[in-house]
């Protein structure tokens, strides 16, 4: 018996990234099934998101030729936490309802990407290291979570790469706004040349254009759980920590580049596309498209 478009389109996820690669708190997998099972040979309308907001749950409903999507894969889980009463006063729960109407599947994988080799973590580290113009990187290696997880066979939630030649901390600042088609980002400098930040934005070029960077580790999202601690690099590139994270890291010696949460994730979407594409090549009728409105709610102005 042929598998429906959806089981062949979850093992394919499975073989990407298994999900037992995911930490434990997180809320990854089948999170709304549909409702009336599509037929084996049907096109299926497979429609990647960041993050399931009322716009792109409207976007997905109109995005393959005036069709709506038959399964949204969000990397962030919608819902992420529990919810015990599914009404349309609750904005997460109205999107679970909405999906389901119109017979939408979701399902995210959340950690389990950042955490896979080959994935969203190698993405973002290989691709700041590649647009900095220090010939690339000389090694990779996973970085594990605080706890809970192993990191075998190159797994782990963040990854440290040593670059084949060093850099400049501006030429790797430049290179993560090159990678991520970001206009700014913000940086912290490293002790004792955080003090700098005082003189304003010429003093803090001068100082980035004189530090060298050697080791650069990356984690996806928010970084404080991974990075925090981590010693093995003189950069970390993260979305968001805490202020007193990026003091301790300061203090420790450490650059930090922050990008906001998610625009350390967004741009692997169009990579796990072609990855996905790759895996369904021959299994059925597939559409995969990304968002064309997902975005990172803060914005500079």
């Amino acid at each position: 018996m042929a598998l429906s478009p959806y089981r062949v389109v979850l093992a394919a996820l499975e073989s990407l990234a298994p999900l037992s690669l995911a930490g434990a708190w997180d809320n990854v997998g089948a999170l709304v099934s549909h409702v009336a099972p599509p037929s084996p040979g049907s096109r299926y309308n497979i429609y990647l998101t960041n993050d399931v907001t009322p716009h792109v749950l409207d976007d997905a409903l109109t995005a393959f030729d005036g069709g709506a999507a038959s399964l949204i894969i969000t990397y962030h889980p919608t819902p992420f936490s529990g919810l015990k009463r599914f009404t349309m006063e609750s904005p997460a729960s109205r999107l679970v309802l909405t999906a389901a109407r119109h017979n939408i599947a979701v399902f995210s994988p959340h950690t389990s990407w950042d955490a896979a080799p080959g994935m969203l973590n190698d993405w973002l580290l290989e691709g700041i290291a590649a647009a900095s113009g220090c010939g690339g990187l000389s090694s990779l290696a996973p970085v594990k979570r605080a706890a809970g997880a192993a990191g075998e066979g190159g797994a782990g939630d963040g990854r440290v790469g040593a670059l084949a030649a060093p850099a400049s901390l501006a030429a790797l600042v430049a290179g993560v706004k090159a990678h991520l088609g970001l206009p700014a980002v913000a940086l912290s400098l490293p002790a004792p040349h955080g003090a700098v930040a005082a003189g304003g934005a010429t003093a803090v070029a001068a100082a980035a254009a004189a530090i060298q960077v050697r080791d650069v580790a990356v984690c996806a999202g928010s970084g404080a759980g991974v990075l925090g601690g981590f010693s093995g690099a003189q950069l970390w590139v993260t979305g968001e920590l805490s202020h007193h994270d990026l003091l301790a890291a300061s203090a420790a010696g450490v650059a930090v580049v922050l990008t906001h949460h998610s625009n350390s994730e967004r741009g692997f979407l169009r990579v796990a596309a072609e990855k996905l594409r790759g895996k369904l090549a021959g299994q059925g009728d597939f559409d995969i498209r990304v968002s064309r409105v997902d975005a990172d709610p803060l914005t500079l102005m």
